[in-house]
């Protein structure tokens, strides 16, 4: 059936479908809204990478300075 041979009360009924949808999707936080779309467990895998690399950078940080104290005393 198309659009066109709809009824009005069937148009009406599509209407407030829409309008519940759109509602639902967007009239949340930013947090729930993410929610809808990261899987299970995805944030904190990348919370723990982010962690992990934080502490690298300072391990090579602290190997960078070392290594530039040796080289001034050479």
């Amino acid at each position: 059936m198309s659009f066109a041979g709809m009824s009005r009360q069937q148009t009406l009924g599509r209407d407030l479908l829409v309008v519940a949808l759109v509602l639902d999707l967007f009239a949340v936080n930013d947090e729930k809204f993410m929610d809808m779309f990261v899987a299970p467990g995805a944030i904190d895998i990348l919370q723990n990478e982010q962690q992990s690399l934080h502490k690298r950078q300072k391990i090579l940080h602290s190997c960078l300075k070392e290594f530039k104290t040796v080289a001034r005393t050479l």
